[in-house]
C-alpha cells in the first residue's frame, strides 16, 4: 500500500493513479489543483520522476500507455503528456472564449476519465460521455468518436466492462449506465446506452398511488420526476420530468394531460375510486370536480386552517379530510354535507383511511400514533 499525504505532496491531492502498463517498475502519478507529479517506487520509497505545473485546474487523470498520461481539467480541456513532456491539448468546448456562469462551469468540468484498448473516454458535469479513439497515423493523437448524453447529472466514475466493448458509468444522482463504445463513424451508427439497473428516484419520494385496472404504481419525487412502475414485470414504464417539484400523485388510466388549472395552495389531489370525481385542496377548502366535465360539483367549506390530507371511501360516498390544527371531518358526497367533525388541538394528523364497512376511521399522527 502507498500512502501520500498533503505534507509530502505540497498541496491537496485530488487523484492517484498507478501505471498498469509498466510491469517491471512501479510508477504512481498524483494530481493536485494545477500540478502533476510522477513517482517511482524504489526500495520502499517514492522518488519524484517528474513534476509538471499547468495553467489549468486539473480534476482527473489516467495512464494510457507506459509513458503517456492524459489529464481532464475544469474548463473542457484534455492535456496529453509523454514522458513528462507536454505534447498536445484537446479542447472540446464549443466556444472557448465564452464566459460561463458557476452552474455552467460545473457542467463542463471533466469529472472522470478511463482508458480502453483503442483510446479513452471522459465524463463531465452534465452527464455526457465522450469517447476518443487513437489516430495511428498522427503521432498517436486522438479524435472524438461520439458523445452519449445520459442525463443532467455529473459523471462520478467510469469503468471498462469485462467484455471490453462497453463502459459502466455511475452518476452523481446514483444512476448506473452501460454504454457501447465501439461506433461506426463512417456509417454514423450509434449503439447508444441503457440503464444497468432500474432508473430509481434520486430524491425522496413525496407521494404514490396505485392503479386498480393495471399492475402499476406511480411515484412522485423531490427529483422533479413522476415515474410509473410495473410491479408485475419489475420495470419502469414511464419517466416524466417536470420543471417544478410535484407534490402529489394521482393515477387514473394513463399519464396524459387532459386538463389543467391554476389552484393556489393546492397540496393534495385524489381521484375517487370509481374515477368519476377528483378532490383538490385549496387552502382551507376542498373542491370536488367531475372527471368528465372538469366542472366543480361541490366546494367544501368547514376547515379553519389548511387542509393537509383527503381520502375517499371505497364506495365514493364519503370523503375524509384533516387540517393543520387537528380538525378531522367526514363529508357525505351525495347529501353535500358534513357528517362528523372532531377537533383535537395540538395534534398534527397526517392521513386517514376508512374501515371496509365505514364504521371506523383510522388516522395517523406525526408522532407515530394511530387513532
Amino acid at each position: 500500500m502507498i500512502k501520500l499525504t498533503s505534507n509530502n505532496y505540497g498541496g491537496e491531492i485530488l487523484q492517484i493513479a498507478v501505471n498498469n502498463y509498466e510491469t517491471s517498475l512501479v510508477f504512481v502519478s498524483v494530481i493536485g489543483s494545477s500540478i502533476l507529479r510522477v513517482y517511482r517506487y524504489v526500495e520502499n520509497t517514492l522518488k519524484i520522476v517528474n513534476q509538471i505545473r499547468t495553467e489549468y485546474k486539473c480534476v482527473c487523470h489516467t495512464w494510457v500507455s507506459k509513458s503517456r498520461i492524459i489529464i481532464g481539467t475544469e474548463n473542457e480541456k484534455i492535456l496529453i503528456y509523454e514522458n513528462g513532456e507536454f505534447i498536445s491539448t484537446i479542447d472540446i468546448s464549443l466556444n472557448p472564449n465564452q464566459l460561463l456562469t458557476e452552474q455552467q462551469a460545473k457542467q463542463v468540468k471533466i469529472t472522470a476519465i478511463v482508458p480502453f484498448s483503442t483510446g479513452f473516454a471522459i465524463g463531465n458535469g452534465a452527464g455526457v460521455i465522450s469517447v476518443f479513439e487513437k489516430i495511428e497515423d498522427n503521432m498517436g493523437y486522438y479524435r472524438k468518436n461520439h458523445d452519449e448524453a445520459l442525463e443532467n447529472s455529473a459523471v462520478k466514475t467510469i469503468s471498462v466492462h469485462v467484455n471490453k466493448k462497453g463502459l459502466l458509468v455511475t452518476l452523481e444522482n446514483n444512476q448506473v449506465y452501460y454504454i457501447q463504445v465501439y461506433v461506426d463513424i463512417e456509417k454514423n451508427i450509434d449503439q447508444g446506452f441503457e440503464y444497468l439497473i432500474q432508473p430509481f428516484h434520486n430524491g425522496s419520494i413525496i407521494d404514490m398511488d396505485t392503479c386498480i385496472w393495471k399492475p402499476i404504481i406511480v411515484t412522485c419525487s423531490a427529483d422533479k420526476t413522476i415515474r410509473i412502475w410495473n410491479y408485475r414485470e419489475n420495470f419502469v414504464e414511464v419517466i416524466k420530468q417536470y420543471e417544478m417539484e410535484p407534490i402529489m400523485t394521482i393515477l387514473h388510466n394513463d399519464l396524459y394531460e387532459h386538463w389543467s388549472a391554476n389552484i393556489i395552495g393546492c397540496r393534495q389531489c385524489k381521484f375517487s375510486h370509481g374515477g368519476q370525481f377528483f378532490a383538490v385542496t385549496h387552502g382551507s377548502t376542498i373542491q370536488v370536480y367531475s372527471s368528465w366535465t372538469y366542472n366543480i360539483v361541490w366546494i367544501i367549506r368547514g376547515h379553519t386552517s389548511k387542509v393537509r390530507c383527503i381520502y375517499w371511501s371505497n364506495n365514493d360516498l364519503k370523503l375524509f379530510s384533516c387540517d393543520t390544527e387537528g380538525t378531522i371531518c367526514v363529508w357525505s358526497i351525495n347529501e353535500r354535507k358534513k357528517e362528523n367533525t372532531l377537533t383535537i388541538p395540538g395534534h398534527l394528523f397526517l392521513c386517514g383511511v376508512f374501515s371496509p364497512k365505514y364504521k371506523y376511521l383510522y388516522i395517523s399522527e406525526k408522532d407515530g400514533k394511530i387513532w
